[in-house]
């Protein structure tokens, strides 16, 4: 058999649903014709089938390299990187793939999707247009997505009922109507239409995108051990791999590179302006919705969850003095534009908690806001999101806490051994009482009182997180005490924290 008979036949066992036959005949393929990125590509996509994240990144980058005029390949690694959490790669291979192949329909539906995840409301509209006017169904169905992220659910939604799935991007078009029904208070047709779709035919990643949105609608509808189950399933499907062991040991390397007395002896930095405010803390914490108040504030900007500090910490000095200058002048160029003579820039990247010990090093007149949130809610609210790659954690209950517990200790030494001035802003009281919490946050920045901050969910600023919907409500108190209805499963969550009697040990 010839090389092209044996790729098609390795694409349709994809197009059937059989990921492990094609990588066997992907496999032969390369065998046949190692020069050419084809077979690579089919394997790559195979395993990102599977959710075998890194190894389908490995064969897709050998795609590219082998056949770098393969608009496909550009695209599926950019996919891949998508998920795995590298935004910045992510944007370069969707550049090269629409430079390649602009009218492709499933390259344009890829890249939209990114780009609206970013916030880049615009922009991916224009790719779903294009994709919709090339008869592309995906295109309809991402049209709905951009309206739906723009809070106009009627809209969206009369949008897909006028469309059929079946013409309108399948479970892409299913899953939107199903949560625009929820959006809308009518969660019991919501599931009604998920529950009569047939799952065995979803791909890994439909099928993670299915039992996430079911358990979502069915948490709200307080069918709370159904929901608890949907969790469950969208977490096996993630297959992802928590070391204690090697996060324990990071924890403690930080530790002991980050020492009191180290601090007191490295350099610092002396770029001052714009001043960054680091908001940190376990995801799901309460870091949107603070930084969503603190954007309506004159005097800050809100730059969102940024890459750029662990970029820097992975290969910084902390004893060079102009290794500090330059990294400092790199992080904060790009934000002065944005900052317009702000006095604060935000960047609320929740795992920077990390990296405090550089970042005081980088930034001495910046300021740290560390949010935190009931263990258990915390918890909870993790292993119920849908998380990319770089969160290995959180797709097990005893790896959650473990992690908790880890960010909790860090913490406490970056009390103990920073001179940076660090606040901590607990959830609960946020929600309860905002406006003296709020008062508080900004006395710490010796900023003036603003009324407006109270009213940030009025506001147009795009938030790219998963809070993007919570950030629009008024403040509510319903989330504190969520973990609750679920108590009876959660004790891998509280044995790993080291609960008793309600409080951390």
């Amino acid at each position: 058999m010839d090389h092209n008979k044996k790729l098609g036949r390795a694409l349709a066992a994809l197009k059937r649903g059989r990921p492990a036959e094609a990588i066997r005949l992907a496999d032969e393929v390369i065998k046949a014709s190692p020069g050419q990125g084809s077979g690579y590509l089919a394997i790559g996509h195979a395993l990102f089938l599977e959710n075998r994240l890194e190894e389908s990144l490995k064969f897709l980058r050998l795609a590219v390299t082998k056949s770098p005029e393969l608009a496909e390949a550009h695209a599926a690694l950019a996919n891949a990187l998508r998920f795995a959490g590298r935004v910045g790669e992510t944007f370069g291979e969707f550049v090269k793939a629409l430079e390649l192949a602009p009218e492709n329909p499933d390259i344009q539906c890829k890249a939209a999707s990114f780009l609206l995840e970013q916030g880049m409301f615009d922009d991916a509209e224009r790719l779903y247009r294009m994709a919709a006017a090339n008869n592309e169904g995906r295109g309809i169905a991402g049209l709905a997505t951009v309206l739906e992220r723009r809070g106009d659910f009627e809209a969206a939604l009369a949008l897909l009922e006028k469309n059929p799935p079946t013409a309108a991007g399948g479970f892409p078009a299913v899953s939107n109507r199903a949560r625009l029904l929820w959006r809308l208070k009518r969660g019991r047709e919501a599931v009604g239409l998920l529950e009569n779709l047939e799952t065995s035919r979803l791909s890994s990643l439909e099928t993670l995108g299915y039992f996430h949105l079911l358990g979502d609608i069915l948490h709200d509808l307080g069918e709370y051990e159904r929901a608890f189950d949907a969790f469950c399933r969208a977490n096996l499907v993630h297959n992802l791999q928590y070391d204690r062991s090697a996060a324990t040991t990071k924890i403690e390397g930080i530790i002991a590179k980050f020492s009191r007395a180290n601090l007191a002896t490295w350099p610092r930095a002396d770029i001052r302006q714009p001043s960054p405010l680091f908001i940190v803390g376990a995801p799901r914490s309460g870091t949107s919705l603070l930084e969503q108040i603190l954007s309506c504030h004159p005097e800050i900007h809100a730059a969102g969850e940024l890459e750029a500090i662990p970029r820097i910490v992975e290969s910084l000095n902390p004893a060079s003095g102009q290794a500090l200058n330059e990294s400092a002048e790199s992080y904060l160029a790009p934000l002065r534009q944005g900052a317009r003579g702000c006095r604060y820039v935000t960047d609320k990247l929740p795992h920077n908690f990390l990296h405090l010990g550089a970042i005081a090093q980088l930034f001495p007149m910046a300021r740290v806001i560390h949010c935190r949130r009931d263990p258990l809610d915390t918890g909870l609210s993790i292993f119920r999101r849908n998380f990319n790659a770089m969160h290995n954690y959180a797709t097990d209950l005893a790896a959650i806490g473990h992690f908790l517990g880890e960010q909790r200790r860090l913490m406490r030494h970056w009390e103990e051994s920073l001179d940076l001035p660090l606040l901590t802003v607990d959830y609960e009281e946020l929600v309860a009482e905002p406006e003296p919490v709020i008062r508080r946050v900004l006395e710490y920045l010796t900023l003036p009182w603003d009324p407006a901050v109270l009213l940030f969910h009025r506001s147009a600023r795009v938030v790219t997180t998963a809070s993007y919907d919570q950030v629009r409500r008024p403040l509510y108190t319903s989330a504190v005490g969520s973990s609750h209805p679920y108590l009876s499963h959660l004790g891998p969550l509280s044995a790993s924290l080291g609960l008793q009697g309600g409080a951390p040990q």
